[in-house]
């Protein structure tokens, strides 16, 4: 159980500021892998690159802080709602990998993403994604699909970088967690989390 000193560290999601979202998060030495992958880049990603800290890398699936949530009811009572849905969900364990890289090059962005693009596990979170969005539905959650590209960014750079082959990052994602990304303290807090078990 979280200690009342924990509990007052760890702050609240805020409404139209911070991001709370469904992710699979990297396992084993993933992380560490794919910061190393960061780190290569680094000479190519030129002045003053946003740099994903370990801690916060992941892949995103299904957002539930937004607008159509909120005009129904608090954060708090959506948060409570998803968790409550992801109690009855189920689906098995995968494997994912990811061995390109590449800037995404979205216009109106002042810095572009640069992720990490993946490749195996690609049906099997879109099929996860399908599935947890009716079960939230139907639990009343609104979700935004975060996942149509699935991938795990590293940085964020004024300079792009093209499509480039990458040592491969693989993990067998065993658990759906629910994030709180406090934005301004590039910190994420994993609200709960539910495993996927072996096949």
């Amino acid at each position: 159980m979280m200690s009342p000193e924990a509990r007052e560290l760890t702050p609240a999601p805020r409404p139209g500021v911070d991001n709370v979202f469904f992710a699979l998060v990297p396992e084993g030495q993933a992380g560490a892998q794919a910061i190393d992958i960061q780190s290569s880049f680094l000479p190519q990603l030129g002045h003053k690159p946003y740099l994903v800290p370990e801690s916060c890398l992941h892949v995103s699936l299904l957002d539930i802080g937004i607008k159509k949530n909120l005009v129904l009811r608090s954060f708090e009572s959506t948060i409570a709602m998803a968790k409550e849905a992801a109690d009855k969900f189920s689906a098995g364990s995968f494997e994912v990998g990811f061995d390109q890289a590449l800037s995404f090059n979205a216009k109106a962005a002042p810095k572009k993403a640069f992720v990490l693009q993946m490749g195996e596990g690609r049906e099997q979170v879109l099929a996860l994604c399908k599935k947890l969005k009716l079960c939230l539905a139907m639990a009343g959650v609104h979700s935004d699909d975060k996942a149509a590209a699935p991938h795990m960014t590293l940085a964020r750079a004024v300079q792009t970088i093209p499509l480039t082959e990458v040592s491969l990052v693989r993990w067998t994602a065993t658990r759906l967690v629910l994030v709180h990304s406090v934005v301004g303290d590039t910190r994420h807090i994993h609200l709960q989390s539910w495993p996927l078990p072996p096949h």
